[in-house]
């Protein structure tokens, strides 16, 4: 098998300036994908520089795993979360080596134990369970007891218990400590002058209290005690008043005495627990009884919707893209598939599934891809509203207040309005991994477990009054490798990795109780109740707010608001209405992170006024579903699109409309094929195939020609009115080379290559000033980018930096536009005046033009 040393570890793509001004449009073609330095394994049988396979074969003839899991040494896949777990899941415990519990040195955070060298989370430590193993109990070492800290009407008797200050020495034993030295307790109490009165305590001697209602001041004065600042006084609602205190209830609720019991609909049904693992997915009882059971060990993400009885799933696997399939509730082997859009179509995961039951919008999170977007309920329309987070590890979402939260390991949680935008951070501080979420909507609280603290935390929706839940001293469960996290009503639902059990957890009490004993890595919960998606009259539940396409629904002074949006590709119009955006000149541009084609304007100011607005910079509607499109070209009169797509070893040749949608299929093969151009005078097609270069009239792709050239293009760029073609060849660490020849590929001549002080080695994105007679291309290699007149002299080096890495570039009136593969932003420089770094549009992924 041959070696070949890529470039670019992100997949090619191209650039290219379309002007519906004129007939003719300026177009570069870069048809070139490999990835840089490493050194990658193809079948003997093909030979391509169209970059690694996403699933490809290795030298020792195993598959290799997409990027989300880990490759155990047999070749098999499992979720890359699952390494490092402390629990083999290959087959030969490849994913559990001997690094991942021998550290030379913990992070903070983290206790490292004396003898094995373990580093356990310091929530760990000092918790009634040895964590360091079987000889190794340091992590239980001189640990002390920590007092329990009393409310300030009370103290400690001798055994920890807290007590009121009233019922000492009142004649009743009610701790161990309480009438031990009564008949000294006026002489003692007489020098304090409490207002109130006086008792000997164990703890702190004589102790000034209160009225009912009142703790002490200053030792001695009472004054009134705010029982609402006291964790569990109230369920949710809770009243501070003289001396007491009242407690209620929001709506979809009723008191009982002072808790808050939902009320579900029908109001005969108790709420269930909705999860799933590696092998199923279950509804269960509050108690843990199973209520129905489906299996299938391919499930990635799920999400309930109570108003349609129905739990609609994700499922994906190591080598298939996603589908969506909703179910019964009450039957869950009764499901149906839902449609997905293009957005979705291609990708392999979808690791978090959200419904805003008000406008009936769903939520995606795509990890992989530090991706969050959103459609409406059909999934006609769609729009991504956060790709410059890091790592996204985890969304939960409000529609009655219109936000959504989402943690990312940067690390912070961060909260959005459902629009994706107003950004705001809640908490950045003392958080290091924080994974899955939780809302308890009623009292607007955020949960999320923190996997390196190993502890569920909370703060309320603006940030504030953070909480850790810990558990006490007498929890006989081990709570740890959390997982999954649930909230309702007091209850807080917890998947401990560590054992197959699911654990719900008082909030108040923190008293745990296991319901689920035979849960094989629970992922996510989901309660099935009314109350977990509460009623509430917004327009947006009406005729979609009016919105021609996407309704929003927004609350402003928790008074309803609607804002309407447009997908990408289209601009809003008198508020309600969008229609498609008309840019006569824009530059085309692939991008994989979201496998799509789309546009951007030339006009800078315009752009960056978008931008600003928070609106979509697209001068076309994205072409989505473009997995791996190699090369791109551009019919200007039929207004189209061409393209190609590799799939494995196999390509497909597509044209497409930027107008109506319509994609119709041109040619295929079960080889690879790394270049396409467009001859738009003899309305020629020009693709790669294998090693070959093929050529077909667009009208009759049946009739295919084979041009006599034996090296393969890795750039193609046609200049039609001069009966030419230009192209670039390399292979592995050979040097580049630009090559020109007669369209019938006959004539073939070198026009540049590496010559002294003037290196060539991957040379790509040729790109034809016809008004000046130059050709222009990015060296990715040595990160310039260089011109020669067509006839191969005055080659010149316009823009070479080693803080800059050009991926791609194209020409257009005198000013060059080029990618930065750092980090995917689009760049420009005027030829003449050599004034460069002007950013078109940004990304933190790589774009290719």
């Amino acid at each position: 098998k041959k070696k070949l040393k890529m470039l670019l570890h992100s997949l090619s793509k191209k650039m290219i300036l379309v002007s519906f001004m004129c007939l003719l449009c300026l177009v570069a073609v870069d048809a070139r994908g490999a990835a840089s330095g490493d050194n990658f394994s193809y079948r003997a049988t093909i030979t391509t520089t169209s970059g690694p396979e996403v699933h490809t074969r290795t030298l020792n003839d195993k598959r290799s795993c997409p990027p989300t899991y880990f490759t155990c040494s047999d070749g098999s896949c499992i979720p890359m979360r699952w390494k490092c777990d402390s629990k083999p899941d290959c087959a030969d415990g490849s994913d559990e080596p001997s690094d991942c519990v021998n550290a030379s040195k913990c992070n903070e955070g983290q206790f490292q134990c004396t003898h094995s060298r373990k580093c356990i989370p310091n929530n760990w430590v000092c918790d009634s369970e040895y964590d360091c193993g079987e000889i190794d109990t340091s992590d239980e070492t001189n640990c002390h007891s920590v007092a329990l800290k009393c409310l300030p009407y009370q103290s400690e008797c001798s055994n920890g218990v807290c007590l009121d200050i009233s019922r000492f020495c009142d004649g009743l034993w009610d701790c161990d400590s309480d009438e031990l030295n009564c008949d000294t307790q006026d002489a003692q109490c007489a020098h304090l002058n409490c207002s109130f009165n006086c008792k000997l305590t164990t703890r702190n001697g004589p102790t000034c209290y209160c009225p009912l209602g009142q703790v002490p001041v200053n030792g001695t004065q009472c004054a009134d005690f705010d029982e609402c600042s006291v964790e569990g006084t109230c369920d949710q609602v809770c009243h501070n008043t003289p001396s007491s205190y009242e407690c209620s209830c929001v709506a979809g609720y009723v008191k009982q005495r002072n808790h808050c019991t939902a009320i579900n609909v029908p109001p005969s049904e108790n709420a269930s627990l909705v999860f799933f693992t590696q092998d199923d997915m279950r509804r269960v009882d509050s108690n843990g009884v199973l209520l129905d059971h489906f299996v299938s060990g391919e499930v990635s993400a799920i999400e309930i919707w109570h108003r349609n009885r129905t739990v609609c799933a994700m499922y994906s696997s190591a080598w298939t893209t996603v589908s969506m399939r909703c179910h019964r509730i009450d039957d869950m082997n009764v499901s149906w598939p839902m449609p997905l859009p293009g957005i979705v179509a291609s990708m392999l995961s979808i690791d978090k599934l959200l419904l805003d039951w008000i406008s009936g919008n769903w939520y995606f999170l795509n990890n992989e891809l530090s991706l969050v977007f959103m459609c409406t309920n059909s999934m006609k329309y769609c729009n991504v509203l956060l790709e410059d987070v890091m790592n996204p590890s985890s969304l939960v979402l409000d529609p009655t207040k219109g936000f959504l939260f989402f943690t990312e390991w940067s690390p912070t949680l961060s909260r959005v309005t459902l629009d994706g935008r107003n950004r705001t951070t809640l908490v950045s501080t003392q958080i290091y991994y924080p994974s899955r979420m939780a809302l308890d909507l009623p009292n607007e609280h955020v949960y999320w477990i923190d996997i390196y603290k190993d502890f569920i935390e909370r703060v309320d929706y603006e940030g504030r009054n953070r909480w850790a839940m810990k558990k006490t001293a007498d929890t006989h469960f081990v709570l740890k490798s959390l997982h999954a996290v649930e909230v309702f009503e007091n209850t807080v639902y917890l998947a401990p990795w560590v054992d197959t059990v699911i654990v719900k957890v008082n909030k108040f009490t923190l008293k745990p109780e296991q319901i689920v004993d035979d849960a094989d890595r629970p992922y996510d919960f989901r309660v099935f109740h009314r109350q977990k998606q509460p009623e509430v009259a917004h327009q947006c539940r009406d005729n979609n707010g009016n919105c021609n396409q996407i309704c929003i629904p927004l609350w402003t002074k928790n008074f309803a608001t609607v804002q309407c949006q447009c997908t990408a590709g289209y601009k809003l119009h008198n508020r309600t209405d969008c229609v498609q955006v008309r840019t006569d000149k824009f530059l085309l541009y692939s991008k994989e992170r979201l496998a799509s084609i789309s546009g951007v304007s030339l006009n800078v100011q315009e752009v960056q006024e978008l931008v600003t607005r928070g609106e979509h910079t697209d001068a076309m509607v994205p072409i989505y579903n473009i997995s791996r499109a190699l090369s791109i070209d551009v019919n200007v009169q039929d207004k189209l699109v061409y393209y190609v797509v590799m799939k494995a070893s196999s390509y497909a040749l597509y044209s497409q409309s930027i107008v109506s949608g319509e994609r119709t299929l041109l040619a295929n093969g079960s080889v690879s094929s790394s270049v396409l151009a467009y001859d738009w005078i003899a309305q020629h097609m020009y693709w790669g195939e294998g090693n070959a270069l093929r050529v077909a009239s667009i009208k009759n792709m049946s009739k295919i020609f084979t041009l006599p050239i034996v090296e393969m293009p890795i750039s193609l760029a046609l200049h039609p009115t001069e009966g030419k073609l230009y192209f670039t060849h390399w292979l592995g660490d050979a040097k580049g080379k630009i090559y020109s020849a007669w369209l019938d590929g006959t004539h073939k001549t070198v026009l540049a290559e590496t010559v002294k002080d003037m290196p060539m080695s991957w040379p790509l994105s040729l790109s034809i000033d016809r008004r000046g007679k130059k050709l222009y291309w990015c060296d990715v290699k040595t990160y310039s980018i260089e011109r020669m007149n067509l006839d191969g002299s005055q080659r010149v080096v316009l823009f070479k930096d080693a803080q800059y890495h050009p991926l791609s570039m194209a020409f257009h009136n005198g000013v060059v536009y080029w990618v930065d593969k750092r980090n995917g932003t689009i760049q420009r420089f005027s030829v003449n005046s050599n004034t460069f770094r002007t950013p078109l549009k940004g990304s933190q992924t790589s774009v290719h033009l």
